[in-house]
């Protein structure tokens, strides 16, 4: 999905990937990417990379209390 799918143009994008930058303390797009993959918020398996569900995030199965 692109800036155009969502409706936002180039000064968008820029502005929520410095915010997410921030929030994660990460200092370049790189590092972003990086530490959403360490964190669990993007699925490593799967190309393009994609928001990881909710209980991959959690670090178990959906509806364990673990």
């Amino acid at each position: 999905m692109g800036a155009r799918a969502v409706g936002i143009g180039v000064d968008g994008v820029n502005y929520h990937l410095t915010r997410l930058c921030r929030r994660l303390r990460a200092p370049n797009r790189t590092a972003l990417v990086a530490r959403a993959y360490v964190l669990g918020l993007l699925d490593p398996e799967a190309w393009p990379p994609e928001v990881a569900g909710p209980a991959r995030r959690r670090g178990g199965a959906a509806g364990s209390n673990s």
